[in-house]
């Protein structure tokens, strides 16, 4: 058993070394989204500008950090994208029911290499290539508890159905349709008999929801704001639609066939696009789907609310992953949008093809297996038995060729890179400055072709600089401009709408605490000269690929003055500091950090204290709230002279659900590997022996003991 699994193991791991193949070599791989740096910064466990949905990565993030404490950054992303293959392979591999090791090689082989897997790669959907590779372990892990109901098994599922939402978010929808089919299927297949089975259905459930205590609490008590999806309209709907390209064709057939991505290939092809009859090698996986289908149904009689439950769901996903596209779904996808909470997370539909691509692996790899072992029968002759073996390698090469740019680092169209020298020279000089200050990063764009990449990707500025900055969060397109809700991506939005008039930039920047402004010269950089006629702007560094410019003003964390200043029309700011009079009302003052969340304030006995932190009600000085300085920061009334401490009080609503989701990881951890312990004790345990027979002992002799893992009668992997 060890060799077959040390086999499978090896094959998969030469599987992913093949497809990654020169990406393993030192430097970063760079993708649209998957701008990754030198340096992982520490994530933002306090609640500050906190999305409630977006604390769901929280621990991804936390694990990255880590890591990167451990090994170099780009070391980190390798072994990340790495396990994505190896553990889609070898899951896969062990979901199959196949009894022929052909036919789950096929299935793991399919599930890692194909269109799907292949899109999101290049475009850089780590977390979302993470979890799709935990779905095969977590649909194991839920066949194991309605096949067999325990708090082993229950712990399990609730275990890896947190993992696989911590990953990737829209897993919510895209296991769930899957694991709902496959519960109703079940619960038809025993009748009255599914009481037990409800009960333990109720228990994961109630150990799941222990287990995200720490984002729930703060979305259920609105104590971090609203989801940004809930900004997601329409608009987003026709921006993210699924397409056609590549296939040309109908886009329920371009779905089918694992293509029917939002965006057009930029920067690299489809194979659909270089091989002529591509199309063949989906049909002959099409084929070996439905005869696993029926293969599984008639040899596995019992189990049958398996592949239906797999089948039904691969079909819904089909009809869901068209989304608006097609005049058939669109009123369906639409209600669901508008009606079902958090589906509008959803406005990139084509993510439902994971569960598709799901359930052409584990029924085709029936189907190939049933095909090889038929042929294996059949030429049993030493002549043969190689066409035998060799059509059944050929089977195995189909989903190679399927996808086979996915193949040898993708066939050349993605490189490793290292950040420029010139970039290495800015940081190091903005290192040098140990204060508390922030960075304002330009153009002002968050995708934007990079020249030294050698595509459009998200700007990796603010992750290689590693210091608290503010860049564009402005998407972009299809007629969305940007979707995020921080005053603060507005205003410097409208200082750029009438830079014209602009003559003092750092003054205006002041209450952001602004130091430094970096100009990338990229795109359209050249459209920002006016920074260079700024009165109290000076560029410290220039080079080829950047320039540095040191605010004059003097900025700092934390300000006094006499009164807030009473306007939210930003227009009459551009004049105050055209004039003069914004840089007069500002004071620095002395201050200490003594946690993140926690600043011990020296201020005089009038007037206000402005934290340049942005606006949030969480933010207390002595229990006061704050009032929305410019619409963009925190004032604070001083009311009289004592000690002041400004605390971030809304963290201690985050406290609560991070103790108990600990504690609940914990407890499940702890009980799985007692269990564990307890079964490996039981397993060595050597077997009782049988009694001495004599006349006066008529008893019949006992069974030898075995272990509760040996006395169950073996089960399917599926």
């Amino acid at each position: 058993m060890l060799k077959l699994l040390a086999t499978r193991l090896i094959a998969y791991a030469a599987l992913s070394t093949i497809i990654l193949w020169h990406l393993l070599q030192p430097g970063y791989i760079i993708t649209l989204d998957l701008p990754w740096s030198p340096n992982v910064g520490f994530p933002n466990t306090y609640g500050f500008e906190a999305d409630p949905l977006g604390l769901i990565g929280l621990p991804f993030g936390l694990t990255i950090w880590f890591l990167n404490q451990i090994l170099p950054s780009d070391i980190v992303e390798k072994v990340l994208l790495f396990a994505a293959f190896l553990l889609a392979g070898l899951g896969t591999h062990r979901l199959c029911p196949s009894k022929s090791e052909y036919g789950r090689y096929f299935a793991g082989i399919l599930y890692a290499v194909n269109p799907f897997v292949y899109t999101r790669f290049m475009v850089g959907h780590l977390g979302l290539l993470l979890a799709y590779a935990i779905l095969p372990y977590t649909i194991n892990s839920a066949l194991k508890l309605l096949k067999e109901q325990s708090l082993k098994n229950s712990v399990e599922l609730a275990l890896l159905l947190t993992l696989n939402l911590i990953l990737d978010i829209h897993f919510v929808f895209i296991l769930g349709l899957l694991l709902l089919l496959l519960v109703a299927f079940r619960v038809v297949e025993i009748g009255w008999r599914c009481s037990r089975l409800l009960i333990y259905l109720a228990l994961t459930a109630l150990l799941y929801t222990a287990l995200n205590l720490y984002w729930l609490i703060p979305y259920l008590t609105g104590s971090v704001g609203e989801p940004i999806i809930q900004n997601f309209s329409y608009q987003d709907l026709i921006a993210f639609a699924s397409k056609t390209w590549g296939t040309g064709a109908n886009i329920f057939f371009s779905l089918a066939a694992l293509y029917g991505f939002w965006r057009y290939p930029e920067g690299y092809t489809y194979v659909s696009q270089t091989l002529p009859g591509w199309w063949l090698l989906y049909i002959i996986i099409l084929w070996l789907t439905i005869h696993g289908y029926l293969t599984h149904n008639t040899h596995h009689p019992n189990e049958k609310w398996v592949s239906r439950g797999i089948a039904l769901s691969a079909v819904l996903s089909l009809i869901l992953a068209a989304g608006i596209s097609s005049a058939y779904t669109a009123p369906v996808f639409q209600t669901l949008f508008n009606t079902i909470p958090f589906f509008s997370g959803m406005r990139e539909p084509q993510k439902f093809l994971a569960t598709l691509t799901l359930a052409y692996a584990t029924l085709g790899g029936v189907g190939a297996g049933d095909i090889s072992e038929r042929l294996r029968q059949r030429l049993k002759a030493k002549r043969l038995k190689y066409i035998s073996l060799a059509a059944s390698t050929l089977i195995l090469a189909v989903p190679l060729a399927y996808s086979y740019n996915q193949l040898f680092g993708f066939t050349g169209q993605i490189k490793t890179l290292n950040y420029p020298e010139e970039w290495y020279e800015a940081k190091a000089l903005l290192d040098s400055d140990k204060g508390d200050y922030r960075i304002l990063i330009l153009p002002w764009h968050l995708y934007m072709y990079q020249s030294w990449i050698g595509r459009i990707t998200a700007n990796p500025a603010p992750a290689f600089f590693n210091k608290p900055s503010i860049s564009g969060e402005n998407m972009e397109w299809a007629g969305i401009e940007t979707q995020s809700r921080k005053p603060t991506q507005h205003y410097i939005q409208h200082i750029l709408n009438h830079r014209t008039e602009v003559k003092n930039l750092g003054a205006l920047l002041k209450p952001l605490n602004v130091r430094y402004i970096l100009l990338l010269k990229e795109v359209d950089y050249s459209g920002y000269t006016f920074l260079d006629n700024q009165n109290d702007l000076k560029p410290i560094l220039e080079n080829t690929k950047l320039k540095l410019y040191i605010n004059t003003e003097d900025v700092a964390k934390l300000y006094q003055l006499k009164e807030p200043i009473d306007t939210e029309d930003w227009s009459q700011l551009v004049q105050m500091a055209n004039n003069g009079t914004l840089q007069k009302v500002y004071k620095p003052i002395n201050y200490t950090q003594t946690l993140p969340t926690e600043i011990k304030v020296e201020a005089e006995a009038e007037g206000y204290v402005i934290l340049t932190e942005p606006y949030d009600e969480g933010w207390r000085l002595n229990g006061e709230k704050p009032i929305a300085h410019l619409g963009l920061v925190n004032a604070f009334q001083l009311k009289q002279r004592e000690d002041y401490t400004i605390r971030y009080e809304k963290f201690n609503t985050l406290l609560p659900g991070y103790i108990a989701s600990l504690t609940a990881l914990i407890g499940c951890l702890t009980y799985l590997a007692a269990t564990h312990s307890r079964r490996r004790k039981d397993a060595t345990q050597p077997p009782q022996p049988y009694p001495s027979y004599s006349p006066s002992h008529t008893q019949q002799p006992t069974q030898p003991h075995q272990s509760p893992e040996n006395s169950k009668p073996t089960q399917q992997p599926y």
